[in-house]
């Protein structure tokens, strides 16, 4: 029996070639710089989501003020002492209650005056009822279209403002701050208002 012809490679580059053959290898899809870039993306997603569960942010209802005076709306409010009368959203009214901030639009002409709930009608007033209980010429058109919910806001004096004896009779925008909600429930479609702190 012949020999087998001698292999022109050496016997132990031979097995590393072969081994080397063997071996897995993967093809590299992202280069090292997409991959710090990718981790970095992922944390300020993370970031970003973490201060947006644990900021919260103010939250308001709008409705719409009549300047009045005198202790025709509320007990607590002087002959000569003027006062804001708010109607609301009948859904409100679960939020209000005394001593919440009061907010004048800035594009309001009484932008500048300031003012905090003093009292909160205990329920929703239809039209009527609000007719029967302020009178009908101190009803916006917000109050005689459906049902409201009704505060009464102590006005302070504030400089610069203009006087509220200016103003009596005046309509204008305001907003009521309820409490606060997170600011995830702000971009997330659906957030559940309910779940606010008080302010």
């Amino acid at each position: 029996m012949s020999a087998p012809p001698s292999s022109i490679f050496r016997t132990g580059a031979l097995e590393r070639f072969v081994q080397g053959r063997a071996q897995l290898v993967l093809p590299a899809f992202i280069a090292p710089r997409a991959q710090v870039l990718l981790w970095l993306t992922l944390c300020t997603l993370l970031a970003c989501g973490a201060l947006a569960w644990s900021a919260w942010l103010p939250r308001f209802e709008s409705g719409v003020a009549v300047v009045v005076k005198g202790p025709r709306v509320q007990d607590g409010v002087g002959p000569d002492e003027s006062a804001l009368l708010v109607f609301l959203s009948p859904d409100a009214l679960a939020s209000l209650q005394p001593g919440q901030p009061l907010v004048v639009e800035p594009s309001s002409p009484a932008a500048g005056l300031r003012a905090d709930v003093l009292a909160v009608e205990p329920r929703v007033l239809s039209p009527q009822d609000a007719r029967e209980r302020f009178g009908a010429a101190l009803l916006p058109p917000r109050a005689e279209a459906g049902p409201s919910a009704v505060l009464v806001a102590r006005l302070q004096a504030t400089p610069g403002a203009p006087s509220a004896e200016a103003l009596l009779g005046a309509r204008f925008p305001v907003s009521v701050r309820v409490g606060s909600q997170r600011l995830l429930e702000l971009l997330v479609p659906g957030g559940a208002p309910q779940r606010s702190r008080a302010p």
